[in-house]
C-alpha cells in the first residue's frame, strides 16, 4: 500500500518489464530520475536502472542453471532510458506515439578515447545517478557493476565473480564499467568518458567555475572516497585533473 500525504495523488506511468521499443524493456530499481521539462505540456523523463531481480525478469532462482536467453532479457531491462511524457489534464502520461530511447547492457557503447586498445564496451550497467549538463547532455553513473561482471578487488587484485553471472556468457571485463556515460538529448549519440576515471559511482553533481566544468562524485564502495574532476573546458569532460578526498586515511 502506498501512503501519501494529504493533497497528493499517485499514478502509474510505466511498469517494470513493459516493452519500450523492439526488444528493449523498462526495468526495475529506478535509482536515478531526471525530469527535463520541454514546455508546459511535455517533458523528457530520464530513468536509470541500477539493479534488477532475475527471478522477476526471467524466473531464475539461485539454484537453477543459468541460460544465455535469460542474460539477453536481463541485459535489455537495465540501462539508461528516455521517455517523453505529456500533460493530460492534471496528470502526466507516457507519449506512446514517441518511441522511447534506451541505452541497454546489450548495445555497443564507445569510449571517448581507447582504453588499452579497446574502443567500446558491451553496454552500460548499474546506472545510478543522472544529471543534465550545462551543455545539454545527460550524464549517467555506473555504480555496482560487480553485480553483473564481477570485479578485481582493490588491493589484492583478485577476481570475485558476479551475482548475476553475466561474465560467463558475455565475457566482458569489469574494467570497462564504472564510467560516466554521456548521451546527447536525443539519446542517439552516447559514449563512456575516460578522463574522470572509473569506480562504483554513487551520487554526482556538476558545476562550472572559472570557465571549467567541475564534477563531484562519490564511491558507493564502503569506505570509498569523494572525487572531484576539474575539466580543462567548460563545455565537456574530455580532459582534466582528478582530485580525491580520502576521509578515512587522511
Amino acid at each position: 500500500e502506498l501512503l501519501l500525504a494529504d493533497g497528493f495523488t499517485a499514478q502509474v506511468l510505466i511498469k517494470g518489464m513493459d516493452t519500450l521499443r523492439e526488444n528493449d524493456l523498462f526495468g526495475y530499481d529506478v535509482s536515478g530520475l531526471y525530469f527535463d521539462q520541454i514546455d508546459d505540456e511535455s517533458a523528457r523523463l530520464i530513468v536509470n536502472h541500477e539493479l534488477m531481480n532475475p527471478m522477476l525478469a526471467t524466473g531464475f532462482f539461485g539454484d537453477m542453471a543459468r541460460m544465455r536467453k535469460q542474460i539477453k532479457t536481463e541485459q535489455s531491462a537495465v540501462g539508461f532510458t528516455s521517455l517523453e511524457v505529456n500533460r493530460d489534464g492534471n496528470r502526466w502520461v507516457v507519449n506512446s506515439a514517441v518511441a522511447a530511447d534506451k541505452i541497454t547492457a546489450d548495445v555497443s557503447v564507445p569510449f571517448d578515447k581507447p582504453v588499452n586498445g579497446k574502443t567500446k564496451a558491451k553496454g552500460t550497467v548499474a546506472n545510478r545517478s543522472v544529471i543534465k549538463t550545462s551543455w545539454n547532455s545527460y550524464l549517467s553513473t555506473e555504480s555496482v557493476y560487480q553485480e553483473y561482471y564481477g570485479d578485481i578487488q582493490y588491493g589484492t587484485k583478485s577476481y570475485v565473480a558476479s551475482r548475476m553471472q553475466w561474465e560467463s556468457f558475455v565475457g566482458e571485463s569489469p574494467y570497462w564499467y564504472g564510467c560516466f556515460v554521456e548521451a546527447d538529448d536525443t539519446m542517439e549519440d552516447y559514449r563512456k568518458l575516460t578522463a574522470p576515471g572509473r569506480l562504483r559511482r554513487g551520487g554526482v553533481e556538476l558545476a562550472v567555475k572559472d570557465g571549467k566544468a567541475v564534477l563531484y562524485s562519490t564511491d558507493k564502495r564502503a569506505g570509498g572516497c569523494l572525487y572531484k574532476f576539474v575539466s580543462d573546458a567548460g563545455d565537456n569532460l574530455d580532459n582534466g585533473e582528478i582530485y580525491v578526498a580520502d576521509f578515512e586515511n587522511s
